[in-house]
């Protein structure tokens, strides 16, 4: 668990500084619902393991939503 733990950890980090767009978004969405399922049958603490890949989920999306929010004012103000 300590490994997966790292690696979750890692994840979460990476996606809470990078700006994605709409696929890649879409693709970090992806990925961590693939996560799910090879990860219960290795770890031990199936709640932990589900907690850190939300939280990775939660940082994908405060970021994108952030992004687009700022590209509908800059077309708002300047188109």
């Amino acid at each position: 668990m300590t490994i997966v733990k790292l690696c979750l950890k890692s994840l979460q980090e990476y996606v809470r500084i990078q700006t994605f767009n709409r696929s890649g978004f879409q693709q970090i969405q992806l990925d961590i619902q693939f996560l799910r399922t090879p990860l219960k049958e290795i770890v031990e603490d199936e709640a932990a393991m589900d907690f850190l890949l939300d939280e990775v989920g939660k940082n994908n999306g405060s970021t994108t939503f952030f992004f687009f929010f700022l590209i509908s004012l800059f077309n708002c103000y300047f188109i």
